[in-house]
Order: C-alpha cells, then structure tokens, then sequence
C-alpha cells in the first residue's frame, strides 16, 4: 500500500465501522475555546491531509459564541436550534485496554521479560497484549481509559439543514477571510463522535507481503498498569505510532478518535460559480419502502451499472462517502446537492471486509440495501 501513514491508518480502520479514525484525535491549539470539547456534534469543517479536523464553525451556536467568533460563520447564518433529547450518548462505548485493529490481526495475552522500544522512551518487562498482523499493512488504536459515544439523532433534520446551506457553506470556506483550497464533497457536518482522554495509535504498510509483524502493548510493572505501545528495535522505521495522556491535564474527554457524519457534494461547484438550487439527492433504506415501491425501482443491467460507476472520477475515494455522493449526482440529474451519512455505508460493510469494497462494490452493496431519493426544497 502506497500511502501515507494518516491515510494507512484511515482506510484500513474504516471497515471497523465506527466512523472515520482520526490520525490527529487532539484540538487545534489555535482554537483554545474549541479545544476544550475538542470536535463536536454539529461542527463543520474538512478531514486534513494529516489526518485532523480543520474546524470552521458549528451549526448549533450562536454567531458571537466565542466557539464561532475566531472564524467567523457564513453570509445570513442562523443557527439550528439543538434538541437534547436527540442526542445519544454512551460515556463507556469503547472498553479500555482492547484494542481496535485492522482486520488480519489476532490479540494475545502476554507476560515476558523484555526490554523494547517504545515511541517515547524503553519499557522493561511486565504482561500486557501482543497483536500479531497476516497483511502487508496494518493499524491499531489502543484506548487505555476507554472512549465515550455521542450521537445527534436527528438526521434528516440535519440533511434538511444542510441542503439549505450547503452553496453559502462552501463559499465561507472558499472566499475571504478562510481561502481554503476545499474540494467539492470536502465539506463534512460532524453528526456524531468518539472520544477519549488518552490514546495511543499507530500503522504500518510495506511493500511486500512479508508477514509476522508484531506490536505490544505492556505495562511498566507492578506499580503501574498503564498499556504503553512498545516495539522492537528492528521495527523502527516500518511502524508510524502517535499518542496522547490529556488525562494529566484534564479529566474531560477532547481527544476524537472518531467522527461521523454528513459529506456534502455540490453540482457544478467551482469557486467562481456557486449559485445552485436546493434539490437534493440522497439514500432511502429500501425497508422503508412497500414491496411495489422496490419493484418500481428497477435494478438495471449488471454493465450498465458497472458503464456508470467506473466513470466516476475517483478511482478510491479516501473516504466512501465521496464516491456515493458522485454517483449519486451523476444518476440524478435534477439533484444539484448530494449528502451521505457515514451510517449508511457503514451499514454495509461485512465483517470479512479489511478495505473499503472499491466503487462497483461499494455502490451495488448501496443499491441492494438503499434506494435513491430526491427532495425539492421549496426554500
């Protein structure tokens, strides 16, 4: 695998179904009101190529909140109102000392006596979890104090509101005083979250399918039982690994190891010319549809199909929801905006799957399980 450790770590945690990993779980410095709930529901922004959050602004609060005054909100922004009872949270989602790996990789109990290497320092000895990976490239996030869930419920709340939004949000972030250098399908409305005080990550790809790669986790001794992410010398150099303790400073959770969400794609988007209408295209669970509603959706030919989605312009998106939204605006024509939430192909991802199925995989399992839906927005 051919990338970098950022998008390693991403693309072979994806298929784990939390949502998309973090290679940066920490806030941005620059931001200190941000960062003391680090990314949160109803933030907007764009996934970095260093595996962070660019924070733009958060749907939920007020224009002079002073979450939202360093950088400002869009032209005419009115705040959504928040419903607490649509948000769902589970302080204890993640349990602590199990790690979530890539799919090739079996977790063994260990006790020895040994010196290794570990990101920050030499560990000697103790017990702790041994991961042993089959592939070529591998990833891992260790949470040694666990990780709580939280969920806005209100999804098509949120897809109304977006769609409503969406040309006067990606001007804010093109124009002046932000510049950004946003591509279309960039623009992503945090919808849920995982977070952490302290964590520890790491990946690795080579080259060759050399195999027998191996990474431990192990406590200092006795006295203290904290997991730390140890090595072997003649590893250096193959594995990337990043960690966190924000629990020494705080005991509030601000690291995001993971975030989901809304990706939202403009027709005809260039930053000279963003006047669009408000018709947006999106997926509908066929169990919600009655039995003649399915039959009416036609299944089309295996090769027309296959004609429609290799034509899409990105070969692997980094992230699924780039691909849906392009095919979704290329068999929609009427639809000027197009917007998917991280749930809905999480939903079909299969246990055996160690990647994101590539494009005719990832749009026929979305065909099988979702139908299209278009809705025309008066506003």
């Amino acid at each position: 695998m051919n990338s970098t450790p950022p998008k390693t770590y991403a693309q072979l945690l994806l298929p784990r179904g939390n949502g998309y990993p973090m290679w940066r779980p920490e806030p941005s410095e620059t931001l200190p009101e941000h960062a003391k709930l680090g990314v949160d529901v109803g933030d907007v922004g764009l996934i970095t190529e260093d595996g962070g959050f660019d924070f733009l602004f958060n749907i939920f609060l007020p224009a002079d909140h002073p979450i939202n005054t360093p950088r400002g909100v869009p032209e005419g922004f009115i705040p959504l109102p928040k419903q607490p009872y649509q948000i769902l949270h589970n302080s204890a989602h993640h349990s602590s000392r199990e790690p979530i790996s890539s799919n090739g990789a079996r977790t063994l109990r260990i006790n020895f006596d040994s010196t290794f290497q570990s990101p920050g320092s030499a560990i000697t000895g103790g017990a702790g979890i041994e991961l042993k990976f089959s592939r070529s490239s591998g990833a891992v996030l260790m949470l040694p104090k666990g990780a709580g869930r939280t969920d806005y419920q209100a999804r098509l709340t949120l897809k109304e509101y977006a769609t409503q939004n969406a040309e006067s949000w990606y001007q804010f972030a093109t124009g002046p005083p932000l510049g950004r250098e946003v591509r279309n399908g960039d623009l992503y409305l945090v919808r849920g979250v995982d977070k952490t005080t302290d964590w520890q990550l790491g990946a690795f790809s080579r080259d060759t399918e050399e195999q027998n790669f191996s990474i431990q986790f192990i406590t200092a001794g006795v006295a203290d039982s904290k997991l730390r992410m140890a090595r072997s010398v003649e590893e250096e150099g193959v594995f990337t690994a990043r960690e966190m303790d924000q629990s020494q400073i705080s005991e509030r959770p601000n690291q995001t190891v993971f975030i989901r969400g809304l990706k939202i794609r403009l027709r005809g988007f260039t930053r000279a010319r963003l006047g669009i209408g408000k018709v947006k295209a999106g997926v509908q669970d066929i169990h919600d549809l009655s039995p003649s509603e399915v039959l009416e959706r036609g299944q089309g030919s295996v090769t027309s199909l296959y004609s429609m989605v290799t034509s899409l312009t990105r070969a692997q998106a980094e992230h699924p929801s780039d691909i849906i939204n392009e095919y979704l605006l290329a068999t929609c024509q009427e639809a000027r905006v197009a917007i998917t939430d991280d749930d809905e192909w999480c939903s079909i991802l299969r246990e055996s799957d160690d990647k994101i199925p590539d494009k005719y995989q990832l749009i026929t399992r979305i065909k099988q399980k979702y139908d299209i839906c278009v809705n025309a927005d008066s506003g």
